[in-house]
């Protein structure tokens, strides 16, 4: 079974941002992998549904070279496409929702949704009690819905 992850983040403007995050080989310290995918304020949850199956799928452990967190690379594109200076500025006042699938062939069958906290520091921390939800992913429409639902328990 092979990792993959995506957070999708819900900002003050009602869009959506579904961010690919991928990993080095034998390293557990996943990174944002190009730039976030947005969805508009007004689509229908399949449309949020069928953006996170695809960028589920560009999720991949090897993708990067091994690193120490000295040599990572900036993350600064994210935050120049956002027109921001600061990931506290990015991540004012959102709300996000990791999307975590352990599969081998396209699509999953099923993944966790896991809402997460903002502390005051304005990094984010998973909420692991009875909020966590295991939803089958086959049908794009009910995984949107099911991360929309998620989206209320997350904190910004």
């Amino acid at each position: 079974m092979s990792a993959h992850l995506v957070e999708v983040m819900l900002r003050p403007t009602g869009e959506f941002y579904v961010q690919v995050f991928s990993t080095a080989a034998g390293s557990r310290a996943w990174r944002a992998d190009g730039l976030p995918q947005v969805v508009e304020a007004d689509s229908p949850p399949e449309s949020l549904g069928t953006t996170v199956l695809s960028a589920l799928n560009r999720s991949m452990i090897g993708k990067f070279e091994r690193s120490t967190p000295f040599d990572l690379p900036s993350q600064s594109p994210i935050l120049a496409w956002a027109g921001v200076k600061t990931w506290s500025t990015y991540n004012r006042d959102c709300r996000v929702v990791q999307v975590r699938g352990e599969y081998e062939a396209d699509p999953p069958v099923s993944v966790t949704l896991t809402p997460q906290a903002r502390d005051r520091t304005g990094s984010y921390s998973p909420l692991l009690d009875l909020r966590r939800h295991d939803v089958h992913a086959t049908d794009p429409g009910e995984l949107g819905a099911a991360i929309l639902r998620s989206m209320e328990d997350a904190t910004a």
